[in-house]
């Protein structure tokens, strides 16, 4: 009777490691989102969470893409409609009409490819979590209300070589490989991270510039000194620099991740290679 006892004590132990704490019922819905992937995690290891937040943040940027397609392929529609209404009247060659609709084919090809790199992404995500193929999984947006982004202008190279005793190293005359190759590796990292913050900056300054002509433009019209096809073009222009901002955060955030991992776990520099 007591080993009997003790196996079902064990089997039960065994099943609360093995099955994923989120998963309550097959027809649950696991909604994967930036501040929950630790929680989808079973005992992750410090690489293993950075992997899976890297590749929530790619699967976020494919959504965005998708969007961006789509804008994209709707923006050239409307311009090959355009131009087969001008070839008809003369006002533009036949080559001319066949360059946009070969711009129009260009950007559907594209569509379907970044449609299949998606695809793959969210199931390798989906396996990641220990997810089947049929389980049902949502992919929220990055949200960073959450997440304070001022700690990302507060990394600083200089003070966390000095944290990882390899502040009396350099490049030019450093005799010991491993350590080189840390200071090598985390100074490309940092380099990674400074890139994407001028990016995401840029993007940002663009989008709010943009903003404001749109406001005025919105303005111009209800007095009558804009047209509605003027209000439309710029609104589309705006959600598409909207789209390319979020992008660049989500990718300034991953690079964050990137090297604060590293200046955290420098003896793992050879997987940033």
């Amino acid at each position: 009777m007591k080993k009997a006892v003790s196996f079902l004590i064990m089997f039960a132990f065994v099943l609360s490691i093995t099955v994923p704490a989120y998963a309550k019922t097959k027809s649950e819905t696991v909604t994967v989102s930036l501040d929950k992937i630790e929680d989808l995690l079973i005992n992750p290891t410090s690489e293993e969470l950075l992997n899976a937040q890297l590749l929530y943040l790619t699967c976020c940027n494919d959504a965005l893409k998708t969007a961006t397609n789509a804008n994209t392929y709707d923006s050239k529609a409307q311009e090959l409609a355009i131009a087969e209404k001008k070839l008809e009247l003369g006002y533009i060659s036949q080559k001319e009409y066949e360059d946009i609709a070969k711009s129009l084919k260009d950007t559907s090809t594209s569509q379907v490819t970044d449609t299949n790199t998606r695809a793959q992404n969210l199931l390798s995500l989906r396996h990641m979590f220990g997810l089947d193929d049929d389980d049902k999984m949502i992919v929220k947006a990055a949200d960073y209300s959450k997440i304070n982004l001022n700690k990302i202008n507060n990394a600083s190279y200089k003070r966390d070589l000095k944290d990882n005793d390899l502040n009396d190293l350099s490049g030019s005359d450093a005799t010991d490989t491993e350590l080189t190759g840390k200071v090598e590796a985390l100074k490309r990292s940092y380099d990674a991270l400074y890139q994407a913050s001028l990016t995401y900056q840029t993007s940002l300054a663009d989008y709010q510039k943009k903003e404001a002509d749109a406001k005025l433009t919105q303005s111009k019209y209800q007095q009558g000194y804009a047209t509605k096809q003027e209000v439309d073009d710029i609104n589309r222009e705006l959600s598409t620099m909207k789209i390319t901002v979020d992008i660049n955060r989500n990718n300034l955030y991953a690079a964050y991740l990137k090297y604060d991992f590293l200046r955290n776990n420098p003896d793992e520099y050879q997987s940033f290679h």
